[in-house]
Parts: structure tokens; sequence; C-alpha cells
């Protein structure tokens, strides 16, 4: 169904089907290994792929098995869940990645050619995924005073042509502790696109931002992310336990542990 009979091999598959094969006397937990070590190879391709579609790093709670492969859906590095390339993965993320305990040994070895075949097939598609990139030049700053979060960007086109006004671009938020905000940028002077956001009820910490949009109907995500910092109140006390907090940049109390917020 996904098999191109054309497609070389990957030097990596090759070498970990080459240490399995040279096994003096593999047993079936050796495929176990083999079939863990091909796959992560996988998972590890579309996290570096994304990450560099992004231009930051893919948020923890997102950069592992099917949750990172729908992150690539909703950050347009994959256009749609109904691409041949999301079913491939899918398949790999959710089913060799996935599966209890790893028990490959109990499979027939013609499924586990079929493992090693799709490995292959999809390393080779995700380098595909990479398209002509957009650059934001963009400043994203935590205002304690306000409580605001503030975005200013410049987005230009491969071309190298400015992105605009009467596009759409926004702007995802990554906070801490995984909860994610998105929030739609406007028009402002000198080709600039701006955006603000009460943060309220976030969590403290370092939180990263990226900026994606529909240029003519066309997805995009522009590369160049940015992270920054939403700091509690030096001075402030917890509201857990009513300790003063007398440290910057953290996301936990230092005398409770427990999680600080904007408040």
């Amino acid at each position: 169904m996904f098999l191109n009979q054309e497609t070389s091999w990957n030097k990596s598959i090759v070498t970990s089907i080459t240490k399995f094969l040279n096994i003096k006397s593999p047993t079936k937990d050796d495929v176990d290994s083999l079939i863990m070590t091909v796959t992560k190879m996988v998972e590890t391709k579309l996290r570096d792929t994304l990450a560099i579609h992004l231009g930051t790093s893919v948020p923890n709670d997102k950069s592992y098995g099917v949750r990172l492969l729908d992150y690539a859906v909703d950050s347009h590095l994959i256009s749609s869940k109904s691409e041949t390339i999301y079913s491939l993965l899918y398949l790999i993320l959710k089913e060799p990645r996935n599966t209890s305990h790893h028990t490959f040994k109990t499979y027939p070895y013609k499924t586990i050619v079929m493992f090693l075949c799709e490995v292959n097939e999809a390393i080779e598609r995700i380098d595909s995924l990479i398209k002509p990139t957009y650059v934001s030049y963009l400043s994203t700053n935590y205002y304690p005073s306000t409580k605001k979060i503030i975005v200013e960007a410049n987005i230009l086109r491969p071309d190298m042509t400015v992105l605009p006004h009467d596009q759409k671009a926004e702007v995802v938020l990554h906070f801490p502790q995984g909860r994610v905000k998105t929030i739609p940028l406007t028009g402002g002077a000198l080709n600039t696109w701006t955006a603000e956001y009460d943060a309220r009820g976030e969590a403290c910490g370092t939180a990263s931002c990226f900026i994606r949009g529909f240029d003519k109907t066309i997805p995009f995500v522009a590369s160049s992310g940015a992270s920054f910092v939403v700091s509690y109140p030096v001075g402030q006390k917890c509201p857990h336990c009513g300790n003063e907090i007398g440290v910057l940049f953290t996301s936990l109390c230092p005398h409770c542990g427990k999680e600080l917020s904007i408040t």
C-alpha cells in the first residue's frame, strides 16, 4: 500500500538489520530490540523535522508517539490526516511504538519485514515534508505590570516579500505544563503583525510560540519561533503555602513545590 519498489534503503536501518543478522544465535527478544530501534528512528526523524519546520523545539508533551504526529498536522507540516504520509506514520507510531511490552517476538517474520519496509519508506517521506520556508522576525514578551504577553512579528514569504495584512496569521503559545493557546494576529504599523494575551491563569516558567496561518488559502508555518519567560512576581506570596517568592523565573514554589500561575 505504502511501498515504492524503487526506494533505496536508509543506511541507519541497514546498519541495524546487519547487526541483527550478525548475531550468532538470535532470539526472538532480539527482534523486539531491532523493531524498537528502527521505529524510534522514525519518531526522532519526525520530531527533528518538525523542529526545523517550526524554528523552535517541539514541546515535551507533544514530542512522542501519535501526539507528535497530530502536532505535525496542527503545525501544517503534514497537510491533513487524510494524507498518505499520516496513515503510514500513524501505523508505525500507533502499532510498533505502542505495542504493550513490545512483544514483536510473537509476530510472524513476514510482519517484521513489513514493519522494516514501512519504517524505511516513512523516513524517506519525512524528508519530503520540508516546504518553502516562511520566516518570522518575532518579538514575544511578558509584562508583569499588566500581566499581558505582547507579540510583534514581521512575516516574510519564501520569496522574501512581506505577508500582507489581508492574509491570515496567528500565534500559537505553548505554556509550561502543556497548555496551548492560539491568538489571532492583526495588522500593525510598518508591515508588522501584533497580538496581546492576558496571561492570568497561565503557569509560570519558560513558554514558547510560533506563527502559522494561511497565505491565499495555502497553510504555512513561519520558522524562527521564540521562547519567553512568564515570571511570578518576586515578593508576592505563594497562594498555596503563603510564603514569599524570592526568586525569578520559577514555575514552582521553592517552599512547597506547587505550581505557580499568574493571578
